[in-house]
């Protein structure tokens, strides 16, 4: 299965990516309107509110369980994330969940904490978006992601114990 986490698009479209070579896409808030309407009929694709969607009616966070294993999206603004993930990790250790996929930073990151993997794909409208693909998390940048040079670095590979 390969799923595309993406977050912070803002401004920026994200059908600049090949979105159907993913199985789903897990968006984290503060996305483009015109991309919703877009994507939004679409059942493979799951979005959350961030703190820059003034208009949206999409939830503040969703559960999603995929092949039994329960995933948090989240824009993550309401638990202070740009200060600490303290409020982010008690709350996911709370609802039992075995990934929090998260934005609002834009700083790419991955880690484990309490059994739960928390990915933040960094900011899309940057150029940075992850994608896992098996047990293996692929971090990304698309260096001129808006101009016509199409140039991608993986930056990082990241192997993970819990599969989906």
């Amino acid at each position: 299965m390969k799923i595309l986490f993406l977050s912070d698009s803002h401004y920026k479209s994200i059908f600049k990516l090949d979105l159907t070579e993913y199985d789903y896409i897990l968006h984290a808030g503060d996305i483009k309107s015109s991309d919703i309407d877009y994507i939004k009929l679409e059942s493979n694709v799951f979005l959350v509110r961030g703190n820059c969607d003034y208009f949206s009616n999409y939830p503040i966070e969703q559960i999603i369980e995929l092949n039994g294993k329960k995933i948090l999206l989240t824009h993550s603004h309401l638990y202070g994330t740009k200060d600490s993930y303290d409020e982010l990790i008690k709350y996911a250790t709370m609802k039992e969940v075995n990934f929090v996929i998260f934005g609002h930073t834009h700083i790419p990151t991955v880690f484990e904490k309490n059994n739960i993997i928390f990915i933040n794909p960094g900011s899309f409208m940057e150029g940075s978006y992850m994608y896992l693909d098996g047990d293996t998390i692929f971090e990304k940048q698309k260096k001129n992601l808006f101009s016509k040079m199409d140039i991608y670095k993986t930056i990082k590979k990241i192997k993970i114990e819990t599969k989906l």
